[in-house]
């Protein structure tokens, strides 16, 4: 029988100390990033977002693409009760001030210090990381575990194509519970490695992200989807398990084969939209 967990996210965080602290976790173009590591990153960072003076409750925007600081933000925020709402750099024009408009942050994050078609009144909200989070990074900063609650921990918007984009919100039930699904549908095992190719944006990238709280898999983050690129990285990464959307399946299929592509580790691809 499949149970899904009652700790909280930030239970969970805490328990990467306590089981296989210096197993890898996640992978990066430049980094290999232990359980350990990770959680204290978190912990030092919520400390710097309490002390530019964010609140449980408050609301801030990621203008971030993929990459480690954007995971240590995320769980930063969300554990400390911020609402999280993941946009990515590529929203542009009517469709980045609709959202700015609609949820009102408190902060946007950003690592670029001149933002295209960014209206005067949303400029003085823009909170600029450095490379690391270098300018958030302070003291520990203790954890409190609680029970998992069915509050909002961020909003994921939609991407426009049918009208104004539309926020969805989500719970940290909801997350963890999306996260545990995954989980079954991969059939996920132990020292399992996965290629976290979609956007921090998009609930399948960020359940992959909180799978590695329940199980004890590898991650190897890229930047972006390239399908150029995505054989080769299978094998360097010597991927196992392959999350996929259905527009994703269209583009692969449509490469030229090449007999190398069956030299692989992948046991399984899961997904939706095939």
């Amino acid at each position: 029988m499949h149970s899904i967990p009652k700790k909280s996210i930030e239970e969970l965080l805490q328990s990467l100390s306590d089981i296989n602290p210096n197993q890898k976790i996640i992978f990066t173009k430049k980094k290999k990033i232990t359980r350990n590591q990770l959680l204290n990153k978190i912990l030092k960072v919520k400390s710097g977002l309490i002390n530019i003076g964010l609140k449980k409750g408050d609301k801030v925007i990621s203008l971030l693409d993929n990459s480690y600081d954007q995971i240590v933000l995320f769980f930063s925020c969300i554990t400390l009760g911020i609402i999280w709402v993941p946009i990515g750099s590529s929203r542009k024009g009517l469709g980045l001030n609709y959202i700015i408009s609609l949820i009102k942050p408190k902060k946007i994050f950003s690592k670029k210090k001149n933002i295209n078609n960014l209206p005067k009144k949303f400029l003085k909200k823009i909170f600029y990381i450095h490379e690391g989070i270098k300018n958030l990074t302070k003291k520990t900063y203790k954890l409190v575990s609680k029970k998992s609650e069915n509050k909002i921990s961020c909003i994921l918007f939609t991407s426009g194509t049918t009208g104004p984009p539309k926020g969805v919100v989500v719970s940290e039930k909801m997350l963890v519970t999306s996260a545990f699904s995954a989980g079954i549908a991969s059939d996920v095992k132990n020292n399992d490695r996965f290629l976290l190719w979609e956007s921090l944006h998009h609930i399948g990238g960020l359940e992959i992200i909180l799978l590695g709280l329940l199980s004890d898999i590898e991650i190897i983050l890229l930047k972006k989807f390239s399908a150029r690129k995505f054989w080769t990285q299978i094998r360097k990464h010597k991927i196992t398990k392959i999350h996929y959307l259905g527009g994703i399946l269209d583009i692969l299929l449509k490469l030229p084969k090449k007999k190398i592509d069956k030299n692989n580790k992948v046991k399984l691809a899961f997904g939706a939209g095939a």
